[in-house]
Order: structure tokens, then C-alpha cells, then sequence
């Protein structure tokens, strides 16, 4: 392996050790949000029983060929399904351009050189 592969590889590594300690905080502080929201949301709604409801705020406009909001959710689906087509068009994509950089490279070396003739003798 070239020194310049080696130097790659280990960049390579410790960057994908920095993106998944990232990850994990971000996965802690989500899921801490998620369980303070979870037990505060029941018990606002039960200190405010009596909360008005406010019929007379104005309704969003709605744009010709644009979904309202309570359609999104029919219309998106389920996310995991939406993540999973993401990431295999993405994979799919990826692995084109792997094959196409290879390609490139094999068409882009030098053509052998042809052995030159021997020089005539004097």
C-alpha cells in the first residue's frame, strides 16, 4: 500500500469514528427530548382542561396541486420506507460512479510505449 493510500485510509477512519460518536450524541439528546416531551405534553393537556379552542384563527391558504397538511402524512407514507428507497438510490448511485472512475482511469493511462529500434552500428 502506497504511503499516500495508508495516510487515506487512516483519515478515512478516523473520520467515520468522529461521524459515529456524533451520531450517538445526537441519538442520546434526541431520545432525552423525546422522553421530556413525551411526559410533558399528557400533563400540560390535563393542567388546562378548559383551554378555549380558537375557531377564528384564519385557515393557511391553500395552493393549487400542493397537498394540505392532513394529507402530507397519507401522501409521504411511512419514513422508514421513504429512508430505505433514499439510501438505495443513493448505493445505486455510488456504485455507478465507482464503476465510471474506474472506467475513466483505465482509459486514461498511457498507451505502451513501443520498444524503440536498435540503433545501426557504425
Amino acid at each position: 500500500m502506497s504511503q499516500a493510500n495508508e495516510l487515506l485510509t487512516k483519515l478515512q477512519a478516523e473520520t467515520i469514528d468522529v461521524i459515529k460518536a456524533q451520531q450517538e450524541t445526537m441519538l442520546a439528546a434526541a431520545k432525552q427530548w423525546s422522553e421530556a416531551m413525551s411526559s410533558m405534553v399528557p400533563a400540560a393537556a390535563a393542567a388546562m382542561p378548559n383551554m378555549p379552542s380558537m375557531p377564528n384563527l384564519p385557515s393557511m391558504p391553500s395552493v393549487p396541486g400542493v397537498p394540505d397538511m392532513a394529507d402530507m402524512a397519507q401522501l409521504v407514507g411511512d419514513p422508514t420506507e421513504m429512508l430505505d428507497a433514499s439510501f438505495a438510490f443513493a448505493a445505486e448511485l455510488l456504485t455507478m460512479n465507482r464503476k465510471f472512475a474506474k472506467d475513466l482511469i483505465a482509459v486514461s493511462k498511457p498507451a505502451p510505449v513501443a520498444a524503440a529500434a536498435p540503433k545501426k552500428s557504425k
